[in-house]
């Protein structure tokens, strides 16, 4: 794995069955993840914490809008953002559609530590390729925000990964 100033990697995850990456959260990893966990779209929408994402696995059908309009939301609001589309279930024309608007991937669950450690390494070895100064930005933008958070044990209380069963 190359490495890069960065200290972590921001994952967004938003599915309405945050239960289903247990073991995901508790996988470990040689880097750090900092996971901001949303049931809903419109909840990321309304959050101040889109600055910084790395990198997004967004459930195809959430309870108020597709994964894929929330790919549009989140990419008019921050420009490129790479997100990796998770449907419940497989489905061809889903599968079709999701990598036609430019999704990096679409997946099915579940999802396996090892399939995100490689979409990190991935986010990882592409942020290194950024001139310093970017990548120097980024660490000063999430330093300085009142949102960065730390590792999955320092998540603030909204996010409920306790109530999911994560040992911490």
């Amino acid at each position: 794995m190359q490495t890069t100033s960065l200290d972590y990697v921001y994952v967004l995850l938003v599915d309405p069955e945050p239960s289903d990456y247990l073991q995901i959260f508790g996988a470990d990893q040689p880097y750090a993840i900092r996971w901001r966990v949303h049931q809903n779209g419109e909840d990321v929408m309304a959050s101040a914490e889109l600055a910084g994402v790395d990198l997004c696995l967004i459930n195809t059908q959430l309870p108020d809008m597709t994964g894929v309009e929330l790919y549009h939301a989140i990419n008019r609001r921050l420009g490129s953002v790479p997100v990796v589309l998770v449907a419940d279930r497989y489905c061809r024309e889903e599968e079709l559609s999701v990598l036609d608007v430019g999704a990096l991937h679409f997946v099915c669950k579940p999802i396996t530590p090892s399939f995100v450690d490689k979409l990190v390494q991935q986010q990882l070895a592409k942020l290194a390729q950024q001139p310093p100064v970017l990548v120097g930005e980024l660490n000063s933008i999430r330093s300085a925000s009142p949102s960065s958070h730390g590792p999955i044990d320092e998540l603030p209380p909204m996010t409920n990964i306790s109530d999911l069963g994560v040992d911490q």
